[in-house]
């Protein structure tokens, strides 16, 4: 009987390795499967469910990667910034030369470079989205035209507002290169489930006060659970806070469970299983002596 292994077929004798890139990666990843032959033949089983099976994690790890890099990419603060690069480089912030009226005549004075790539983008937006027929503005704009569009306006780099999840996305990002960690994003969207994907400028000492209680009241966790949440969303605000040019007191700084929350009991670094077979080899005959009481006194 043959074992269905995630990945693994068999053509012409010969095992391969197929997996379907997902459809919104596919831009980035320039093919629609990921596809290779493992080398083995039939009769080498073994050998190919191991292999196939490291190529599934492998493609797991890097879809997880390729998603975090789209949101990223995606980023408020990440668009802002690029954003700001791009209208410097073409001169086009307050005080560069894009910015200064063209002077047609001494009665007329023409648009700046600036004005007219505010009207490029503007264009460019109707052509991809249409335009509201009562207001004459495009329907939408792409993240990118909207980030640019606020820089030209303001006529200098714009700070975007962070919410818990673009904060979070970024640091996971930024922090472990797009793995994420599990306490982080586990922090983070209990506070969303539990308070709202907030702008970090909404999150006050009270809006933390009251969600540490509801952790205790409402999902019954333990002083040390509680300690980690506020841990996790303490270092994500400070990592925004301190690379985003974000000027906001952390809310979650000297946070404390509350004293209703009951304290962690503490367990034995082995589990009951453990302590059968550490008895079971004590019992055996082949053990020598020593062995045994050096055992039995660590026990």
């Amino acid at each position: 009987m043959r074992i269905a292994v995630n990945g693994l077929v068999l053509r012409n004798g010969i095992y391969y390795f197929r997996r379907v890139v997902p459809v919104e990666l596919r831009e980035i990843v320039g093919k629609t499967e990921w596809k290779e032959s493992l080398k083995l033949r039939a009769g080498q089983e073994a050998k190919a469910h191991r292999r196939s099976a490291e190529l599934w994690r492998f493609y797991n790890d890097l879809i997880q990667k390729l998603h975090s890099e789209i949101k990223l990419k995606a980023s408020p603060a990440r668009l802002a910034r690029e954003a700001a690069e791009w209208a410097a480089r073409y001169e086009l912030l307050d005080g560069q030369s894009g910015s200064i009226p063209d002077y047609d005549d001494e009665e007329y004075i023409g648009d700046s470079q600036r004005d007219l790539t505010i009207e490029h983008i503007i264009e460019e937006a109707s052509r991809k989205f249409g335009v509201n027929k009562t207001t004459g503005h495009p329907l939408d704009y792409t993240p990118q035209q909207r980030a640019r569009l606020d820089v030209l306006s303001a006529g200098s780099p714009v700070t975007p507002e962070f919410t818990v999840s673009t904060a979070r996305d970024v640091y996971i990002q930024e922090r472990f290169n797009g793995t994420e960690d599990k306490a982080v994003t586990q922090s983070a969207k209990q506070f969303i489930q539990m308070v709202g994907d907030l702008k970090l400028a909404d999150i006050s000492r009270s809006v933390v006060m009251d969600w540490k209680n509801r952790l205790v009241s409402e999902r019954g966790q333990s002083a040390t659970t509680v300690t980690r949440r506020l841990g996790a969303m303490k270092t994500i605000f400070n990592h925004v806070i301190d690379n985003h040019a974000v000027e906001l007191p952390n809310p979650f700084a000297k946070q404390k469970p509350p004293k209703s929350a009951r304290q962690s009991q503490s367990r034995s670094p082995l589990h009951s299983s453990h302590w059968e077979l550490i008895n079971a080899y004590l019992a055996s005959a082949a053990l020598d002596r020593d062995t045994r009481n050096i055992l039995i006194l660590l026990k």
